[in-house]
């Protein structure tokens, strides 16, 4: 499986599409093999969710020119493009994923030419078939050349293919984040770095929104250890994407929808325009800054909220933009700036925001304030700020999100052995012992990366594994390509 990352607005287009059609595929084929468990195929509900699964099928045909789903380790693709479920439909992608597997079938394949029996005699034709059997694909493909059913083929999952392309996948999503990633440093810098303010490139700028949403959609893990790299000389920029980042994979949790996820990524990367306002030697001043100063600095909350004002053509998108780049230094309880006459209501996507500007700003250096938290340092200082800083509801789904040791981490074990942090683990209880990629032996050698889930106990019930410290990439790594590469 080999599909290339999108090098254009069409072909992004294009990838959206598709994500939307396999969802929808996963959805329709789900529900008629659930139904097939519980009515008889003559039933209406049997007879008009096939005709529906029909529908999908021709549309995907029509756009695609083919309707395969293939069955890879823990994810489904159509067409090689992995799809991810959305946060309502997880039970039912992991509930066909674990029918089919369990059979032992990889891939089934949808001719354009489908029809209603083939999908109401192969949904009866799978729960017929005991996934404990000794060779339950075997039963599959002899009931299928016995119906027949010929518009419809299932493919035996092979572990070699299976690997090969999860493998092929992974190295496209990876490739596909990186290209992404930067992408919005440099529209950043664009947006960022002084000149003409007043006109901001929305369109450019949400093109590339719309890409991080899409690939933090399919998998947000190598976005977020993007974030992690930390480039002082060109902060202002860095910290924008990872903003973007940070709240699109926040705002994926809450269950925002696209049009919601990529407003609140620009409302993230253009957070901070305000600055294009502030004089340069008030930005980049060591030490601390005088009261003349820091009104200055501050300021830039209103500036912000003026340029985006005066950028574009005003719409419900550009409100929320306003919105967040006036108050997402507020704090929850208006403590922050600017000082406001009344008291009101922060608007949910200021409060996303304020959550990844705190974090990405502790956890980075900056001229006026020498201490850089570690990422877990960092998350402890802002929960003491829940209830007055920070929504403390949305502040737990960004721990649990990202992790107390976040996603992109790189920790040193007990035991020498250095990893980043692959993902959080699945049990609250034990967010603060992630699942890590390996990648340094306890000798300091470069190894082949593998896996360790830092929950795992022995015999007698202690934990095998245990992070004694971590940190950014720059403090283990000379350079970004090498921290790219253990990804």
């Amino acid at each position: 499986m080999n599909r290339e990352a999108p090098t254009t607005e069409r072909e992004a287009i294009a990838v959206r599409n598709v994500h939307r059609l396999g969802r929808n595929l996963i959805h329709r084929v789900s529900v008629c093999l659930k139904n097939a468990a519980l009515y008889d195929s003559a039933n209406v509900i049997v007879q008009d969710a096939a005709e529906e699964l029909i529908q999908t099928v021709r549309t995907i045909h029509g756009m695609e020119g083919a309707a395969n789903l293939d069955v890879v380790l823990d994810f489904v693709a159509l067409n090689e493009v992995r799809i991810r479920p959305p946060m309502e439909g997880h039970l039912l992608f992991k509930s066909l994923i674990d029918g089919l597997s369990s059979r032992d079938i990889g891939a089934l394949e949808f001719k354009e030419n489908l029809t209603a029996a083939d999908v109401t005699n192969f949904s009866r034709l799978f729960h017929s078939v005991d996934p404990d059997e000794e060779d339950p694909f075997l039963r599959i493909y002899e009931g299928m050349e016995s119906y027949p059913i010929q518009t419809i083929t299932a493919i035996q999952t092979r572990k070699i293919n299976r690997d090969e392309a999860a493998s092929n996948m992974e190295r496209n999503l990876k490739e596909k984040s990186i290209q992404q990633f930067f992408r919005a440093i440099r529209i950043s810098r664009r947006v960022l770095a002084g000149g003409n303010s007043s006109k901001v490139d929305f369109r450019r700028a949400r093109r590339v929104v719309q890409n991080l949403v899409d690939t933090v959609s399919e998998d947000d893990f190598y976005l977020l250890a993007l974030t992690s790299i930390k480039n002082y000389d060109e902060y202002t920029f860095n910290h924008s994407s990872n903003v973007a980042v940070y709240s699109i994979a926040l705002g994926q949790r809450l269950g925002l929808n696209r049009q919601e996820l990529a407003d609140v990524g620009m409302a993230g990367l253009l957070h901070d325009i305000g600055k294009t306002m502030v004089p340069t030697e008030i930005l980049n001043k060591p030490g601390r800054l005088e009261p003349a100063e820091w009104e200055q600095m501050k300021d830039h909350s209103v500036y912000g909220a003026e340029t985006l004002l005066r950028g574009s053509q005003i719409n419900d998108s550009v409100i929320r933009y306003v919105l967040v780049a006036f108050e997402h230094h507020l704090t929850l309880d208006l403590t922050g700036y600017p000082a406001l006459s009344d008291r009101r209501d922060l608007c949910l996507f200021s409060k996303i925001v304020a959550i990844a500007d705190c974090f990405d700003a502790l956890t980075t250096s900056r001229p006026y304030r020498t201490t850089r938290y570690k990422p877990h340092e960092a998350l402890g200082i802002m929960m003491e700020g829940q209830g007055t800083l920070f929504e403390p509801v949305l502040l737990k789904i960004f721990v649990n999100a990202i992790g107390v040791h976040p996603i992109g981490t790189v920790v040193q074990l007990k035991s020498g052995e250095l990893g980043v942090v692959l993902r959080t683990n699945t049990n609250p209880r034990d967010l603060d012992k992630p699942i890590v990629r390996v990648f340094r032996d306890v000798d300091g050698n470069d190894i082949p990366v593998h896996v360790k889930d830092l929950s795992e106990r022995d015999a007698d019930g202690n934990l095998m594994h245990k992070i004694i410290d971590s940190g950014t990439p720059g403090d283990f790594f000379e350079s970004i390509d090498d921290y790219i590469d253990v990804l």
